[in-house]
């Protein structure tokens, strides 16, 4: 037997999934893989399986750059909502239906994989729970179901407080 070097450059490893994420606009998920992918041979949106918030989502489009597939929903994703991705390769052999690398490695099935959620756009509003006055009476606290952004303080001038049915004005938020 004679061994032989093997001087190929052509790759025989498939790409790898590396993360998920949603545009802060909520309308496309980009996949991005380890190595760049075959951006001439796309694959069809019925090979990709989305779920917002418990429901499927469907994919209107696909597109492919550098290391990117890049995913357009139908329904718009809010910054709330949990999000799954999958992705079935529609055939069992190395051919251009599927992502692939530039040596024509196709990338292997997704199973159903959490994507970070960047939308910026609003969910399900928080909702008012309770009231109550601090215990030396010069605040009130106001809670609600869940938490709030602290970056979006309100002004003062946004509240109203009545006490006794006077006026009593808000001077710190």
């Amino acid at each position: 037997s004679t061994s032989v070097t093997n001087n190929s450059t052509v790759s025989g490893t498939a790409p790898t999934f590396s993360s998920a994420a949603t545009s802060t606009d909520g309308t496309k998920i980009v996949l991005t893989y380890n190595e760049s992918l075959d951006s001439s041979n796309v694959p069809s949106t019925s090979d990709f399986a989305v779920t917002t918030a418990g429901s499927s989502n469907s994919v209107s489009a696909v597109s492919i750059s550098g290391r990117e597939v890049t995913l357009t929903v139908g329904t718009t994703i809010k910054n709330d909502e949990a999000v799954t991705v999958a992705y079935k390769d529609p055939t069992s052999g190395d051919d251009t239906n599927a992502i692939q690398d530039s040596s024509g490695n196709d990338v292997p099935d997704l199973s159903s994989t959490s994507v970070t959620n960047n939308s910026e756009v609003a969910g399900t509003a928080p909702t008012f729970s309770s009231a109550a006055t601090s215990t030396d009476g010069t605040k009130i606290v106001l809670t609600y179901n869940e938490s709030l952004d602290s970056s979006n303080v309100p002004s003062a001038s946004d509240f109203a407080v009545t006490t006794a049915g006077s006026s009593n004005n808000v001077n710190a938020v």
